[in-house]
């Protein structure tokens, strides 16, 4: 993820995602605002960037110890969480192929990126307008919901001046 800038050249696109809950592979805030001002160089001016994570928010201060299993007729997909001494949290695994009965177990760290976290590194990274939803249907942002998804723009240029403007033009007046 950190090297996005040497893999696409400088606001080459209109629109960057990142679902999946894939910045808190990332190990510390450092990081992820490392990765979302590498993400605004690569967006256009007034580029878009979307990203879903799990509300961290709702994990941490409920105790959750995992999200809801996942199973149809094919498979059973179990997802735990613990915090450890260094508040990540240990997401671990159980995938179960109900034809086999084959069990396959995972585990991985996770940084758990709270959301005004989240929001600081966004607007340290250059982003301006900053909206947090509970759905990919942008309903309101819940702080009992498990997803949080943001949509994030960079100012154009043209707005910014004007702003700077109209900001000197005031103080004088």
């Amino acid at each position: 993820m950190l090297d996005i800038d040497t893999q696409f050249p400088e606001r080459s696109f209109d629109l960057a995602l990142c679902f999946g809950n894939t910045i808190v592979h990332l190990q510390n805030i450092e990081d992820v605002e490392l990765f979302f001002k590498k993400v605004r160089l690569v967006l256009k001016p007034g580029g878009m960037f979307l990203f879903q994570i799990i509300n961290y928010d709702f994990v941490l201060d409920s105790n959750l110890k995992g999200l809801p299993t996942i199973e149809n007729e094919k498979i059973k997909f179990e997802r735990h969480y613990s915090l450890d001494k260094n508040e990540m949290i240990d997401f671990s695994t159980v995938l179960t192929i109900k034809e086999t009965g084959e069990i396959l177990n995972n585990s991985v760290k996770l940084f758990p990126v709270r959301k005004k976290q989240a929001e600081r590194a966004l607007k340290n990274a250059g982003f301006e307008h900053i909206k947090s939803y509970s759905s990919f249907t942008k309903n309101e942002y819940n702080p009992r919901s498990l997803p949080l998804v943001f949509e994030c723009q960079e100012k154009p240029k043209k707005v910014r001046l004007r702003n700077f403007i109209l900001r000197n033009l005031t103080n004088r007046l």
